[in-house]
């Protein structure tokens, strides 16, 4: 399978590199975001008969994902095929370019900018689950939340899908010298891997660059 070992937000010129593989997805059309996402699943599962129902529901969790990013004008989508060596952790990464509001910050500086995002975010790092820290040039916020959803199955496949239960994840990084943040919006449904899903993503923070820097 290819991997990403790196993937480059356009608008943003922001760096991100990841650990073990992943596999991106090209958001551009929707046909090419449905044909990527098939093609692997028939590379992770397999072709065979007894495994159609398995095929059936990764293809509507993998091409809802991808479908959502699509529509929220992500730069980018990746999808964790082995995160750790050995250690498939099935997750989702969106990169963003929001429309959130900072002009109200006093200047470019990371800080004034953070501030300016947890008050439009209505976040309280440190009380209600979020965090705020610095990495290199930027400042970032960490939320969470769960949710629960119910794939719906591509027409023709005759399947009672289960709910889906899914961590949600938002990094929001300060771009250095502007008003302006990134989204890194991660979903992923090994809700019981909270710990070690934090520690991938801000791995991943950690080691951002911006091109401009």
């Amino acid at each position: 399978m290819n991997s990403t070992p790196a993937v480059v937000g356009a608008a943003e010129g922001l760096r991100l590199r990841f650990p073990g593989a992943w596999r991106e997805i090209p958001l551009r059309d929707a046909a090419v975001t449905a044909e990527a996402v098939r093609r692997l699943v028939v590379e992770s599962i397999g072709r065979a008969d007894d495994r159609a129902r398995l095929r059936a529901e990764v293809r509507e969790r993998l091409l809802s994902a991808a479908s959502a990013a699509r529509a929220a004008n992500a730069d980018r989508f990746v999808i964790a095929l082995e995160a750790v060596t050995g250690l498939p952790i099935p997750a989702f990464l969106g990169v963003y370019t929001p429309g959130l509001d900072v002009s109200a910050a006093t200047s470019a500086a990371a800080a004034e900018v953070m501030s300016v995002v947890i008050t439009a975010l209505g976040a309280l790092p440190g009380e209600d689950g979020s965090e705020r820290y610095s990495t290199g040039e930027s400042e970032v916020l960490v939320t969470s939340r769960e949710d629960v959803v119910v794939p719906e199955m591509p027409p023709g496949v005759d399947i009672d899908p289960d709910e889906v239960r899914n961590l949600l994840i938002d990094f929001w990084m300060t771009v250095p010298g502007e008003r302006r943040v990134v989204l890194l919006s991660s979903s992923s449904p090994a809700i019981d891997l909270r710990e070690p899903l934090f520690n991938l993503y801000r791995a991943i923070v950690s080691t951002a660059e911006w091109s401009s820097s």
